[in-house]
């Protein structure tokens, strides 16, 4: 017969105590953790590879072949990585993708040339950072590519200052691709980056611009992430605004750079603005700027302006000439059109009482603070948005010389809505001398050069 042996609680807790303390105070209880697995080999089916915007699988091979295979990226600002291998294409850089098996790991090095047409094809393409890009060479929002293109050129760069920059501080280089990826126009932004706007022009063999793109480098800038929601006085959302002017580099009240470039009304191509907040002096570009052109039958039309993008043409009502008192419309409309000169899912802002603005304060002017030391309007009271909404007074260019005027006293913003059947165009003007905003239509010709603030599509 079996005998039991009984403790008293004493006796355990005794025996509790003599067994704790055969682990030293603090020292740490191992744990077994996974089993370490050895592993003979792992290799990719890549080692370097240059993407074109589009994901793509790595095949890992690993001897033995049953060992789980872990995936990373060094960056996943550029891209991500699943763990079968796929990598999904997020920005433009350098990126390493790393497969490990047990104690042994394998390097695929991907340069990614990022599409900058990807979300739709565009007259101006904005590049945030370093790196490779490329887009559609398409007209403004068409899907087909240009035919006949030869060879591509960027046409000015500037930094918004008193100075041009070096030739190619900007956009150091462009080039044309036929296939892989087919047509499309490749360019390269140096490291560091230098913000600043340039424009890029497709040519034929003889020399002939075919069609121009408007580059615009501001480091770090997403649009969508920056916006300003509308709202009007029950809270009700109108639309979204960028926060900056098209072209400016800043939304920094009182920097020069934030104010951006100007625009006749229904160009697609940009003019350089003014290099300080309260000189009428012009920034200074690389390239060549002719005189302006008297706008006629031979120089006021679509094939000119598309022919000669930095040519500026006068006239004191439109310098798109029809012959006759007809007036068109259709360059710049509330749908976005081949000659809107807004990114990507931007376009030029309806005006009148269906415009943005108007719907916003529900006015057609209205009293406004000046701010004398930055130059301009802080509307973010006016459009109760978030955060400083900063309106430049950018100036504008005369309709007859091009000449720039009205640098710290006036801020002119165009729409695309004309004024009834008139030649006269809805705009915002902010003014110093009366401390007003007007939306109604400025009495002035559409060959003037006004600053654009992009609204969404």
């Amino acid at each position: 017969m079996k005998k039991l042996l009984f403790l008293s609680i004493p006796a355990i807790l005794s025996l509790c105590v003599i067994s704790c303390e055969k682990i030293p105070p603090g020292h740490p209880i191992e744990d077994p953790g996974e089993p370490v697995v050895e592993v003979n080999s792992i290799t990719l089916d890549e080692t370097s590879i240059h993407l074109f915007s589009s994901d793509r699988q790595l095949t890992a091979t690993v001897d033995p072949a049953d060992v789980p295979v872990k995936w990373s990226s060094s960056d996943e600002t550029i891209a991500t990585v699943e763990q079968d291998g796929w990598v999904h294409i997020l920005s433009a850089g350098t990126v390493t993708i790393t497969a490990r098996a047990g104690d042994k790991s394998a390097e695929c090095t991907i340069y990614v040339n990022f599409c900058l047409s990807r979300e739709g094809t565009s007259n101006c393409y904005i590049i945030p950072k370093s790196g490779l890009y490329y887009f559609k060479a398409a007209k403004g929002t068409g899907t087909l590519g240009i035919s006949g293109i030869s060879k591509v050129e960027v046409l000015w760069e500037s930094t918004g200052t008193p100075t041009a920059p070096a030739k190619g501080s900007v956009i150091p280089g462009a080039v044309f691709y036929e296939s892989e990826p087919d047509n499309c126009i490749g360019i390269l932004t140096p490291t560091p980056l230098k913000d600043g706007n340039a424009v890029i022009a497709a040519k034929d063999a003889s020399g002939n611009i075919l069609w121009s793109w408007h580059i615009w480098v501001c480091k770090d800038y997403d649009p969508s992430a920056t916006a300003q929601e509308y709202k009007n006085y029950n809270g009700t959302i109108t639309g979204t605004m960028m926060d900056r002017n098209l072209g400016a580099l800043s939304a920094t009240p009182g920097d020069v750079g934030a104010l951006g470039l100007l625009y006749q009304w229904g160009r697609k191509d940009p003019f350089p603005g003014a290099c300080e907040i309260a000189q009428n002096k012009f920034s200074r570009a690389t390239g060549t700027w002719p005189a302006p052109m008297e706008a006629n039958s031979s120089t006021g039309t679509i094939n000119f302006v598309t022919k000669n993008p930095t040519t500026y043409l006068s006239h004191s009502d439109d310098w798109y000439y029809t012959g006759s008192t007809l007036i068109d419309n259709t360059r710049w409309q509330s749908t976005k059109t081949v000659y809107d000169p807004c990114p990507p899912g931007w376009r030029v802002p309806t005006g009148g009482d269906d415009g943005i603005w108007i719907k916003t304060t529900g006015k057609r002017f209205f009293d406004h603070s000046w701010d004398s030391t930055n130059k301009g309007m802080d509307l973010s009271d006016s459009f109760h948005c978030t955060g400083s909404d900063w309106y430049p007074a950018a100036g504008n260019l005369g309709a007859s010389s091009g000449d720039i005027f009205n640098v710290g006293i006036r801020g002119l913003y165009w729409t695309c809505t004309p004024v009834g059947s008139s030649s006269i165009v809805y705009c915002l003007n902010i003014n110093s001398s009366y401390e007003i905003v007007t939306l109604n239509g400025e009495s002035s010709s559409r060959a003037c050069g006004y600053s654009v603030r992009c609204c969404k599509e």
